[in-house]
This record gives C-alpha cells, structure tokens and sequence, in this order.
C-alpha cells in the first residue's frame, strides 16, 4: 500500500482540515496508539467501538509522531501545523472504501472463505500447500471482521499471484461490507451451524447473508451434503459450482469414506477421474476442512500425488499465538504455525506489549514463500530493527537470505536441533521470547525445550473467547458504565498476571483481586491500571501506598487500621466502602452508618473511590425479591454516605449474574468475574458466551483387562468383560477431584467419549477405550474446552464451575492463545 494522503481523501471523499506543507505518502494503518512504529508513513483511522473512542487517542498518536488522520468527529482542538485530518461521515466505512479502492487494482485469483466453523484452518492449510508454487497473500490469523479485512485486503501487494481472505459475520447487513472489500473470484462456504447465530432470525437468513460475499465469484465450492446449505445456494445464480459429498449429485463424489487408525481413507471421482487420499485425521469437522482443501486443489488440476503430498503435511493447527512460562522467568511467545510479513508484524507488536522491560528475543526461520524476494527480507529487516530485538536467532537460512537479511544482532543456525545443541539458552532470564516461523521447520522443539513445566496437563485459555464475553457484557450495560475485571483466585485458573495484561488492552476500567501477593505481582509486571483489593491482611498495610492498592474497607477494625498507618504516608489512599445489604458476609451494616461517615470526614488522609455492595442470587429469579430488597437498601445507605461526606465516590453493586438480569441497577461501574471466562450463571439461553477454558492430558499408556481384572486402588474399577484401558496424566493433585472417578464423568479422546474407571488417582486416572481401536498412547485427552463445557465436569463432581476452575494445580501448565 501506498498512497497520498490526497489521493486518499479523494477514494473516500472525505474533506482534508489541516496545514498541508507536504502531501504525507501512506504506507501503513493505525488504529491502536500501542502499536505505533511507522509514524512518518502512517495514517491513524479514529474508530469508535462499543465501549471505546479512537479520537480520546488522537493526542496520543501526535505525540507519537502521527500526522495523517482519519476522523469523524469535529477535530479542530487538536490543529496544528503539519497535522492533517480527512473527515469522514463514518471512519470505520471510509477504511473500507479505501480496501475496496485497493483490491480492485489486483487481477490475480482472490479466494474468499466463509462458514460457521472452519475458516481459518481452511485458509491456513490452503496457504502452507499453494506458498510451494504461488506468491501468497493470506489474512492473519483469524482477521475476518468488519475491522479485519480491511486490513487484510490492504495488505495486497502487486507480487503476490493468489489472495486468500476469509470473512465472518455476526449480523445481518453485514457481509455486503465485507464482499465489496474481498470480491472473490473463487469461494469457499466450508458449513453452516450454530456459531454466531444469535444475530439472525434463522438459519436461512444466516446462509443468505453469508452468501453476500459470492455476488460476482466466478467459482463456489461447499458441502453438498450439507442439505440446508444445498437448497439456498442452488438458488444463486454462480457460474460454475464444485460440491464434494456422499450425494450422486456431488461434482466431486465420495464413493467410500472408513476409519483407518486414526486416519480417514477416502475415494473420489472428479471429471471421470479416480481418486484415492488418505486424510490424517478422524475427527469430521477436520475432515470437513480437509475436502474443502482437496477441493479446491483439484480445481486447480492437481493430480493425485500431489494433493496426497499437501494432505499429509497437515497438522491441526493452532493457528493462534500462544503464551506460556518459559524457564528462568522467562515468557514464551510460541507463533511456529506460519510465516509471512503480516503475521510476523503482528507477533511482533504482541512480543512487544508482553516484554515490560525484559530482553527481547526473536527465534525466526525464512518466510514460507520458496521464492526469495529481496524486497520482501528488506522489509522484514526493517519491522524487526524498528522493533529494538535485543538478539535475533535465524534458522534454516540459506546463503541468499542471510544476505538480504541485513541484521547486525543476529546468529544463524541451519536446524531447530543444532539451535538447541549450540545455543546457550541456559544463559537467559526475564527475556520475552518470541518463536516465529513455519511449522517445517520444527521450532515446536525449541519451544518445548524452553517451557517452564513439562507436565503435559495443559490448561488452556483463549484469548478471544474471553474478549467477546468482555464485549458482550459490555452490551448489556450503559456505554458511560465502568467494567472492573475480578481476576481473583489467579483469573479463576487462567493466571492473574497475564490475564491483567490481556484485559488492560481490552479496555476494562478497573482491576479486582483477593489478595496482597496477588496485587503486587500484577503491579510489579508492568500494569497500572487501577486495582482494589478484597482481602487486605492487617501486616504491611505500607505495601497498599508502596504499589497504588485500593483497599476494600468493610469493618471499624480495619478502617482504623488504615487510618493509622496513613498517618505515616505521604500521599492520600483511596479506598472502597463495602456494605451489607442482606448477603451477610463481610460489610458495614446500615446502624453503623453514621459512625462510620463520621470517622470518614474525619479522616483527610483517606477518600473514599467507591461504595458497593453484594448481591446474594442477582441470577435466580425466584429470589428477585429479595434482590430488589438489597438494592433498594443499597441506595438508601448510598444516599446516606455521600450526604455525610458530600461527595459523590462510584457506585457498584452488580456481578456477572446481576449484569446479566439487573442491568438497570448498572450504575456507575459492574464487577465482572465468571462470566469473563464463558460461564453463564443466569443460565440464559440468549446470551451468546464462548468458554474460554481448555483442559487436557495425554495417554501414558493402554493396557488390556480380562473379565474379573481389577485396576486402581480399593480395585474399584473391576473388568466385568474384557476391556481395553488407558492411563492418563492428570489427578485429583491437579484438580480431576476424586467425585469424577468410577464412570461418573467422561472425557473425550479423537471426539470418543471415554467413561472413568475406578478411583481418581493423586496423578493418573483411568478410563475405558475399550470401543475405539484408534486411541493410542500419546494421544490428546480432553477433559473439557469450549464443546465439552466444564458444567459437565462440575455436575458429575456435585459442585460448581467456580470450583472446578480454581482448584486447578499450580502445576498444571498454562497457556495462552489469541488471534
């Protein structure tokens, strides 16, 4: 992309304001002030979001050296010389115009993927197979909103030969935005299902809205055996349709599709033509992905070697960042699934918001594209150089590219092995490492090796799915309503200190924790933002000043306390009422009022920031009696506080529950906790909440039982025919608690559910293969995710999922994932 800032203007008719001493050449866009590099070359577009403003950042930005704007919004306090604005009626639609502009000026195939599930993993596989033999040009990651591929599409250069775009919606009027930006000649509608569709009356309006996007495609490809899919597009009007399926009607027929191991063999006719592949997966929506690949190939007349090449390299692909510990203090930033200059900028600003402070290390291989590009490795030498990497490592190289790759910090290795043999990682401490390449060149090594734990129980943590539960709480409330975050018990599971960083760049106004450690841990890496704390203890009350710790007062005891050591303090202390409104638990009563004001008034040294309160069933609504009972006494008790000390601290008394149901009592700030992560405590169908958390094992080892066997301790498990068993590594010392043994729960093994057998043991469980051939020592256990919620685990424990997710050992690894 590059483009005159009047040139642009005149693509969005949008009215320059502004000095204009030189006409600003645009090579780059901003939305986000954190992730400034380019200042010179860039063109910061003001958004506006649910609970967010770009225009609060403009100032920002121009301090970050921004002289090009895109706003909507009346700017004239922040003109100055050399500072120009393009006003726009909607800064969101004219980036959109400005992406349309810049994809009509490519001719080469663009393919556009849509569908309920699937998009990415199609988009990623088609890319690691076509980068052989075509320059391509694929969206990051999962870039596929409204935001997201206008950004994709503005990343089309005139070298690439193929586009890949994927587009997901969550709304009607959506996709025909999207379409005029893709304008696919080639689609791909990998399936219809149930994700996102609570933004559309039915499944037929969801599949012809989505459709939007093939308005001029030249080519559609989809699952025939799809029955509802089928029906809508045989009304479309598509030059030229390939279907894959079991119906005869199928352009490319299944003629037999079986379970190999845990392999799937199919055989497909196409054009009069045999074929015979061998997928590497059993699962069917991975299957389903894998037809949608074979598909296209076989359109691009790729024989039948070929394509089996492309399948038998593929992997199911986390094709999402993922963080975790690494060793020695150090944090691990694992992005080994691709390479290319978009994702590698991408990775680059998130290495750079988790490093605070620490060294910086870049583990990089060459790009997937086989064809070396000089311009392209300048380009990469530049972002990471601006980035200020203080050690880079390349892999793989050959003589060529370390020529081009101009870096002055950087040493080469030819394998992941020799890096691991020669490399002295033992050296590093408090680094930030980002591992960046392609999957084949087997850095997953490397970053096994670095990782803190080796324990292969794995609590995983989606990033993404926490951020739309964030943003769809946030639709519940008034748009001026403040969001504090409880990330108390370490985020429940997920790990409080990374999941404060996370939600300080989502927006989230405030911080709650229980405990003291808790707090300055966050504190200490890097967060600023303000926190209050539940359970101060009464030693080191001096640590509340040291580190900015907003205390919640709820007794005489504890007031005076901190009354008393302010006296010794230089500056003043913000601290939260808590009061009792019927739950009964910690907080001041409605007798002690008065005293409590007038120890406050006489108090200078400390000011109140806010009073709340807690509601004891704000998501059951037979106790919605009660719970007006409580606020109606909350505001009385309000009202009485700030008449005494006359002014007006916040005001918060509801949870994720009370959100949800009570949202006209929102007042000034809520508290969200649990629902953060997907659990939905009001147990109402219409919110749409994605669980965040995933947590799995592996088989240790499968053994064989004949009838009358026992396993376990007590021989409780007992073969009452001849069984096949599997020994998994996890245990009631990780938090599989003991209730979950003797079949009452079961996990999920290749998408087989597997019942426990006997008793839970402190670090191995037992369950019953004895149905499934195809599970094999090492494979993934899955104990709950985002399809096996972990209400099931919570029911067959007679417990609740706050407990299930806290209980979760300190030594179960942790990681993060994030588009």
């Amino acid at each position: 992309m590059n483009y005159s800032l009047s040139h642009i203007s005149q693509i969005i008719d949008g009215a320059i304001i502004g000095t204009i001493n030189e006409d600003i050449h645009i090579s780059h866009i901003v939305y986000d002030t954190r992730k400034i590099s380019h200042n010179k070359s860039s063109l910061f577009v003001a958004l506006k979001g649910a609970k967010n403003d770009g225009h609060r950042y403009i100032s920002d930005a121009i301090s970050k050296g921004i002289k090009a704007f895109i706003v909507d919004e009346d700017i004239s306090r922040y003109q100055q010389e050399n500072i120009q604005f393009i006003k726009v009626n909607n800064s969101l639609r004219a980036l959109q115009k400005l992406a349309s502009y810049h994809r009509s000026q490519f001719q080469f195939p663009v393919v556009g993927i849509t569908g309920s599930n699937g998009k990415t993993t199609v988009k990623e596989w088609l890319y690691q197979t076509l980068n052989q033999d075509f320059r391509i040009m694929q969206s990051p990651q999962s870039y596929n909103s409204q935001l997201g591929v206008a950004l994709s599409a503005l990343m089309i250069e005139s070298h690439h030969e193929i586009a890949l775009i994927e587009a997901g919606i969550s709304r009607k009027n959506e996709m025909q935005h999207l379409q005029n930006m893709v304008m696919p000649t080639v689609g791909i509608f990998t399936n219809i299902g149930d994700a996102h569709s609570s933004g559309f009356s039915n499944v037929d309006e969801k599949v012809h809205e989505k459709m939007k996007l093939f308005t001029n495609s030249q080519v559609l490809i989809y699952n025939k055996d799809d029955k509802k899919l089928d029906t809508i597009i045989n009304t479309y009007d598509i030059p030229e349709i390939i279907t894959w399926g079991g119906n005869s009607a199928s352009t490319i027929l299944i003629n037999e599709k079986k379970l190999i191991s845990r392999r799937t063999e199919v055989r497909l006719s196409y054009k009069n033509e045999n074929y015979q592949f061998s997928l590497p997966f059993a699962q069917d929506d991975l299957v389903e992905n894998c037809m949608s690949m074979v598909s296209y190939l076989l359109f691009l007349n790729w024989d039948n070697e070929k394509i089996q090449s492309a399948l038998s390299s593929l992997r199911s692909l986390k094709n999402r960042l993922e963080i975790k510990d690494g060793k020695n203090n150090c944090t691990l930033i694992n992005d080994s699934y691709s390479l290319d200059l978009a994702s590698l900028r991408l990775a680059l600003e998130y290495q750079e918001q988790h490093a605070t402070g620490k060294h910086k290390l870049l583990i990089i291989t060459p790009l997937m594209d086989q064809k070396t590009d000089p311009n392209i490795y300048h380009q990469i030498t530049n972002l990471i150089n601006e980035k200020n990497q203080h050690q880079v490592i390349g892999i793989g190289y050959n003589s060529e590219q370390k020529e081009l790759l101009k870096l002055s910090n950087i040493t080469y290795y030819d394998t992941a092995e020799q890096c691991l043999i020669d490399h002295p990682f033992h050296t590093l401490s408090e680094s930030c490492i980002l591992i960046k390449g392609a999957r084949s060149y087997q850095l997953e090594k490397i970053n096994d090796q670095l990782s803190e734990k080796v324990h292969q129980t794995i609590l995983e943590t989606d990033y993404d799915a926490v951020a739309h539960n964030l943003k769809t709480f946030r639709s519940f409330v008034p748009k001026e309503t403040m969001i504090m975050a409880i990330i108390k018990a370490e985020a429940y599971g997920s790990g409080s200190v990374p999941m404060a960083h996370f939600l300080s760049g989502q927006g989230v106004n405030y911080l709650g924790v229980a405990l003291m450690d808790e707090a300055i841990k966050i504190r200490e890496s890097g967060i600023d933002l303000p926190m209050m704390i539940f359970n101060v203890q009464e030693n080191n009350l001096e640590l509340l000043w040291q580190h900015n710790i907003e205390p919640e007062i709820y007794s005489f005891r504890l007031l005076e306390q901190i009354i008393t050591t302010s006296e010794s303090q230089k500056s003043i202390l913000g601290i939260h009422i808590k009061v009792d409104t019927g739950m009964h638990r910690l907080g001041f009563q409605n007798d002690e009022i008065d005293r409590l004001t007038q120890i406050l008034n006489d108090a200078p040294q400390i000011k109140v920031l806010s009073i709340f309160s807690h509601l004891s069933a704000s998501e059951d609504e037979k106790y919605d009696a009660f719970t007006k009972q409580q606020l109606a006494a909350f505001d009385g008790i309000y009202s009485q506080i700030i008449k005494s000390i006359e002014y007006k601290p916040l005001r918060h008394i509801l949870n994720t529950g009370g959100i949800i149901r009570h949202t006209e009592n929102a007042y000034d700030m809520v508290r969200l906790g649990i629902g953060l992560y997907g659990i939905n405590s009001s147990n109402n169908a219409a919110i749409e909440l994605q669980k965040s958390h995933a947590l799995s094992t592996t088989i240790l080892q499968i053994k064989k039982l004949k009838k009358g066997e026992t396993t376990g301790y007590s021989r409780s498990g007992i073969a009452t025919e001849d069984m096949t068993i599997a020994i998994i590594g996890i245990g009631y010392a990780d938090g599989f608690l003991r209730l979950a043994g003797n079949g009452r729960f079961s996990v999920y093994i290749n998408g087989q559910e597997c019942p426990t057998v006997g008793n839970i043991c402190m670090d191995v469980s037992i369950i019953d293969i004895t149905p499934y051939t195809c599970i094999q020592e090492g494979d993934k256990v899955t104990i709950f995710d985002s399809l096996r919620p972990v209400e099931k685990l919570a029911d067959a424990c007679n417990t609740i999922p706050y407990e299930i997710l806290s209980r979760i050992s300190p030594r179960v690894k942790r990681t993060y994932i994030y588009n």
